[in-house]
C-alpha cells in the first residue's frame, strides 16, 4: 500500500497543467532555470551599462519610472531594476509547465541578448561618429 500511495504523489506532482509528464516537466524546469537565470544576468549587465552611459551624458533612460529613481541614486534604480525583472523571471520559471510562460522567457531572453548587443555596440558608433565627423 505504500507504495501506491507515493505512486500517486509522484503522479499528481509529476502531471502539469499543460500535461507534461514527471520526466518532461523536469526537462522543462530545468531548461527554464537556465534560461531565466541567463535573463537575470544580462538584465544586470544592462542595468550597468545603463548607468554608465546616463552617467556619462550619453545616453538617457527612456522609462521615466527608472529615470527618476536613476536621479535619486544609481544603486537605487539597479536595485529596482534587479528586484522587478528578478520577481517577473522567477513567477516565469514557477509556472514553467505553462506554454505561455516558456514562450515569454524565450522572448525576454532574446529582448534581452538585442540590448545588450546594442549596449556593446554603443563605443564602436562612439568612436566612429568622432572619426567622421
Amino acid at each position: 500500500m505504500e507504495g501506491a500511495a507515493s505512486q500517486a504523489t509522484v503522479n499528481r506532482a509529476g502531471t502539469s497543467r499543460g500535461g507534461a509528464s514527471g520526466d518532461a516537466l523536469e526537462k522543462r524546469r530545468e531548461w527554464m532555470t537556465y534560461l531565466v537565470g541567463a535573463i537575470f544576468v544580462l538584465n544586470a549587465i544592462d542595468a550597468v551599462a545603463t548607468v554608465t552611459w546616463v552617467s556619462a551624458d550619453l545616453a538617457y533612460e527612456a522609462n521615466p519610472l527608472m529615470a527618476h529613481l536613476l536621479d535619486i541614486h544609481p544603486v537605487l534604480f539597479v536595485a529596482t531594476k534587479l528586484t522587478l525583472v528578478g520577481l517577473s523571471v522567477w513567477l516565469l520559471w514557477r509556472h514553467c509547465d505553462r506554454m505561455l510562460s516558456m514562450v515569454a522567457a524565450i522572448a525576454l531572453f532574446g529582448l534581452y541578448y538585442a540590448l545588450i548587443v546594442y549596449h556593446l555596440s554603443f563605443p564602436s558608433y562612439l568612436a566612429w561618429s568622432t572619426v567622421l565627423g
